[in-house]
């Protein structure tokens, strides 16, 4: 029972040993993200929640090709927004939406 609960401390303690791959991979995520915002400062870096969906998903490869290419996620470019013209108010007021123009 000693050699027993000896070893099981030390396997214990192996099993909860991280590995230098798991180093490596996050020694990688950070400077990729700090990359990111370096270099691109309109792009938001993926998170590694977003990694593990796109592999549950199938497109982990577009993502990695999106994060090499740009280092994460492009921003939406700015659109233009108009006003609505009076001509349009009217149709609104005409057709009964004016409510949901506002």
């Amino acid at each position: 029972l000693r050699n027993k609960i000896e070893s099981g401390q030390s396997s214990l303690a192996r099993q909860l040993n991280p590995t230098p791959y798991l180093f490596a991979a996050s020694a990688a995520y950070i400077l990729v993200g700090l990359y990111a915002l370096s270099q691109n400062p309109g792009v938001e870096p993926f998170t590694a929640q977003e990694y593990l969906w796109s592999i549950r998903d199938g497109y982990f490869g577009d993502m990695i090709m999106q994060t090499l290419k740009h280092g994460g996620l492009r921003p939406v470019e700015d659109a233009v927004i108009l006003p609505f013209t009076p001509q349009e108010w009217w149709w609104a007021l005409r057709d009964g939406y004016v409510f949901e123009m506002m």
